[in-house]
């Protein structure tokens, strides 16, 4: 009995995993490019997918299995709540670390008090710092700084995920994205200047 249960919330879950990619590939992405240009219909794309349908759906998986071991948001490394759960992997730290390893992948550096360490002038390496956000979108700076200032006194989680959400819909539907995506294909540095 025990193996029948296992093999049919197994096949539920497949079937959550199938309707999820179904609604979000057929449902919200044909529906979002045939009213805006495609760069904005992936951008409210993966928005909708990555912070509605796919906790919703990795919530209603956790119902089926009756576990309450994944959580439903990630924790940052000073124990604050971060982005919503979107993928769940089994595996101890070594073994996780060994499989994205071999993929390729490396490990992010720890955040603290030291974020880098210099040799040679700092003033140079500020320099360099400096220069590498002024590639980015002047709205997109602005609006980190305004988030990460907000967020130091959100009044709740949900607060500071509304302010977060709200911030990227607003990156997605500007015309920095149009820009990106034609320095993108024309293999040259943004201009953003024509914003």
């Amino acid at each position: 009995m025990r193996l029948f249960i296992r093999l049919w919330q197994r096949l539920l879950i497949i079937g959550l995993g199938v309707a999820s990619v179904w609604l979000i590939v057929f449902v919200v992405f044909e529906t979002a490019d045939r009213r805006m240009p495609w760069i904005l219909a992936v951008g409210i794309t993966y928005a909708i997918a990555a912070y509605v349908i796919l906790p919703r759906a990795i919530r209603m998986g956790l119902k089926i299995l009756h576990s309450e071991r994944v959580p439903r948001y990630t924790l940052t490394g000073d124990g604050l709540p971060g982005d919503p759960v979107n993928l769940a992997l089994i595996g101890t730290h070594a073994q996780l670390r060994a499989a994205f390893a071999l993929l390729g992948w490396s490990e992010a550096d720890r955040l603290g008090l030291l974020a880098d360490v210099v040799d040679g002038d700092p003033v140079e390496r500020a320099l360099e710092v400096a220069d590498l956000i002024c590639d980015y979108t002047p709205f997109a700076v602005m609006m980190t700084k305004e988030v990460m200032r907000a967020n130091l006194d959100a009044p709740s989680l949900e607060a500071a995920i509304h302010l977060e959400n709200r911030t990227q819909i607003l990156a997605s539907t500007g015309g920095e994205v149009m820009e990106a995506a034609a320095a993108f294909r024309e293999k040259r540095k943004p201009d953003w200047t024509r914003v």
